[in-house]
């Protein structure tokens, strides 16, 4: 084999092995697009069987009519399809709606300067009054945001 034979197998090698990792890369996310979509199926499955269920109680037990059991049915699975379709809507706008509300607060409010602790950073444990008890707080140091970082 001549060195230039060499070198293009190894430039085909190196191209076959980025191909695998993109292919890796692609695969796992559509294993996570997989992931979601059966969680997604999963609540439109409760949410109908919920209303198979009201259906079939209604007919049986509360002495609704079949077309009325069918209606409510109907409905159930309207309101399913509904909710499931503006979550994604509701829970984006919700977030950009709190970190809205976060910015104007934190804004407002000098909490980097120990807010309502005059004395700025914590730097140790602190009590402090809470409804019903006590509360303690402390940090492991000036950026810390959970216990024990």
């Amino acid at each position: 084999m001549t060195e230039d034979e060499f070198e293009a197998l190894e430039r085909a090698m190196e191209d076959t092995g980025s191909m695998a990792e993109s292919f890796s890369r692609e695969l796992a996310r559509m294993r996570a697009g997989l992931a979601e979509t059966t969680r997604d199926l999963g609540k439109l499955e409760r949410g109908f069987s919920g209303g198979l269920r009201r259906a079939i109680d209604g007919v049986l037990f509360d002495g609704a009519s079949p077309g009325a059991a069918l209606r409510g049915l109907a409905g159930a699975m309207s309101s399913t399809v509904y909710d499931n379709a503006m979550r994604p809507v509701t829970d984006g706008l919700g977030g950009l709606l709190a970190q809205g509300v976060n910015g104007l607060v934190s804004g407002l409010m000098p909490f980097a300067k120990g807010g309502a602790f005059a004395g700025g950073v914590v730097s140790g444990p602190v009590a402090f009054p809470m409804r019903g008890g006590a509360g303690l707080m402390g940090e492991a140091g000036p950026d810390s945001d959970r216990p024990g970082s």
